[in-house]
């Protein structure tokens, strides 16, 4: 019984994941619940040039600007920095629970996200529905690690308990 348990704790986490990247496209891919990506498809039906965004190659430029900028935990600059932080948590935690290999979960979770953001962040440029930012992305990967090491914690956790069970 146990390991049908486990797979269904693993299926239930790997369509969370899913749900999860679904949502993750939906905020940083099509903006919503703004209307910037709508807007920016409407003008391309309608035979607009597409404008390309913006790139910022400059490290910490964006980051020390919004941090010099918050006054208050309610302003939009310190909201912008902690969601660029907090929005990747959760593919670092729950990518190496859907992985089964040990050895390399890291590096398949690392790589992933950075190939993930990396791709959300040109198809911002492209589409001209977001600054294409290197602070974004040195952020974001630092979101993916704080959740692998949320889920490395867990385990160690996971695994005292159960050599406790065993003595």
């Amino acid at each position: 019984m146990p390991v049908k348990r486990n797979k269904s704790i693993r299926n239930f986490i790997k369509i969370l994941f899913i749900l999860y990247l679904g949502v993750l496209l939906l905020i940083l891919v099509f903006k919503f619940p703004t209307r910037i990506a709508m807007d920016t498809i409407q003008q391309w039906f309608q035979g607009e040039k597409i404008r390309h965004g913006q790139i910022q190659w400059i490290p910490f430029k964006t980051i020390t600007f919004y941090a010099g900028q918050v006054h208050a935990l309610n302003d939009w600059f310190f909201k912008n920095l902690c969601c660029n932080i907090v929005i990747f948590i959760p593919y670092g935690f729950l990518l190496p629970l859907c992985l089964k290999q040990d050895g390399k979960k890291f590096l398949t979770t690392f790589v992933s996200g950075i190939l993930l953001i990396l791709g959300i962040e040109f198809l911002q440029f492209l589409f001209g529905i977001g600054l294409c930012d290197i602070d974004d992305f040195i952020l974001n990967t630092i979101s993916i690690l704080i959740g692998y090491g949320c889920y490395k914690l867990l385990r160690n956790i996971k695994t005292r308990i159960s050599i406790k069970d065993t003595v």
